[in-house]
């Protein structure tokens, strides 16, 4: 769960462990949509790039919520960046195949550390714009004992 622009956000269920939900801009317990679409609706929808990974967990980033999976960051934000996310201008992005632990980041700043998916790496998900997305280089590289026995949560 996180917020995102006045949207509450939740995603990672047991029977739905690919599938996010988006409030209804502004109010933060209307989980419903109209038809047609609004762009204030609520938002239902998966993240389906990447292989069949659950989410772990949820944060906001910038203009993106970040999903982690075993099989890595997803995106979410708007396609459009001069509107808002909506049913209608949404775009969803795999950025590494870097996964992560189902421990939540640690946003320091624009950067999030994560813990990586064999719990023995610390990773730095920071957006470049040189490379168009997200990257994940590894900041326990010269210090892996430190982490050898494997973070325990």
């Amino acid at each position: 769960m996180c917020f995102h622009k006045d949207r509450l956000v939740f995603g990672g269920t047991l029977q739905n462990p690919r599938k996010l939900w988006f409030s209804k801009h502004g109010d933060l317990f209307d989980f419903r949509e109209s038809i047609p679409v609004l762009d204030d609706d609520a938002i239902r929808t998966d993240l389906i790039s990447g292989g069949a990974n659950g989410i772990l967990w949820l944060m906001e980033n910038a203009n993106n919520v970040v999903a982690g999976t075993m099989g890595g960051p997803h995106t979410v934000g708007p396609h459009d960046r001069n509107a808002g996310l909506s049913g209608k201008n949404m775009n969803i992005r795999k950025h590494t195949s870097v996964g992560s632990a189902p421990v939540a980041p640690i946003e320091i700043g624009n950067l999030l550390l994560m813990l990586g998916r064999g719990r023995q790496e610390i990773l730095e998900l920071m957006n470049s714009y040189e490379a168009g997305g997200y990257l994940t280089p590894e900041l326990s590289t010269l210090s892996d004992h430190i982490l050898e026995p494997g973070v325990k949560t």
